[in-house]
């Protein structure tokens, strides 16, 4: 697990490359901070990754605002 003890924040992290890199580094052994807007979006990648050696911390927020 290359990525076990490591910490990671993503943001746009439900979708995309930003949900296809968080859930790589879970897989991998990762505490994943997922950063997104969309609730649903994070819950289902949450639900994905339940097994996974991993953690993911879903985050609902707009990063863009300060």
């Amino acid at each position: 697990m290359r990525f076990r003890h490591q910490v990671a924040v993503i943001t746009a992290g439900g979708a995309g490359i930003g949900r296809a890199t968080g859930e790589i580094m879970v897989r991998e052994g990762a505490t994943v901070v997922a950063v997104d807007i969309d609730e649903a979006r994070l819950q289902d990648m949450a639900a994905a990754l339940d097994s996974a050696p991993g953690r993911l911390v879903p985050r609902v927020l707009d990063a863009s605002n300060e």
